[in-house]
């Protein structure tokens, strides 16, 4: 068929054959080329994500891993305290009045002085760090049975930045929490 075909034609079929065959070329390059690319392209803008999420929640850890020291510290300070002053540590009896300022807000027993202090801090602590830093939740302090003072077996507090008060609750008992 192609042999019967005058010159003219069979030169314009020539050329349009080459003419594909670049074009196919020519567009399978350059998809394989804008495909590379993009893949490039969306490769690093998720690991620059993911580098830049990994530093955020970094600061988050460092700035609980902070806030949970300062409160370790602390009770290891009122321990020592306790320790070098024995009349700190007693649970006290005597004028009404005297008692009742040192009742536990969350547990409702006397406490000592060391453990009152300890109270006010640990909840005023981690209230303020819970409702001053958008990264954290919630926070909870919780003691081994009869750590926190020798006539709680329980102790535990917890504030929620959800809740609906807002203000630091028992967070119950040592069964409940230390499985």
């Amino acid at each position: 068929m192609i042999k019967k075909l005058n010159l003219s034609r069979k030169l314009s079929l020539i050329l349009g054959i080459i003419l594909l065959a670049v074009f196919v070329l020519l567009i399978s390059m350059t998809a394989i080329l804008s495909r590379n690319a993009i893949v490039q392209t969306v490769n690093g803008e998720l690991t620059t994500k993911a580098k830049m999420n990994g530093i955020q929640i970094q600061q988050i850890f460092d700035e609980a891993d902070q806030s949970a020291g300062n409160v370790k510290q602390y009770m290891e300070r009122a321990y020592q305290t306790a320790e070098d002053t024995p009349q700190l540590n007693l649970i006290p009896t005597g004028p009404e009045t005297y008692v009742s300022q040192l009742q536990s807000q969350f547990y409702h027993k006397t406490l000592t002085q060391v453990g009152r202090d300890a109270e006010k801090y640990l909840s005023e602590s981690i209230r303020n760090i819970v409702s001053t830093n958008p990264d954290i939740e919630s926070m909870l302090v919780l003691f081994e049975p009869y750590q926190f003072q020798p006539n709680l077996k329980d102790y535990g507090i917890y504030v929620n930045k959800k809740s609906q008060s807002g203000q630091v609750e028992a967070y119950g008992e040592y069964d409940q929490y230390s499985n």
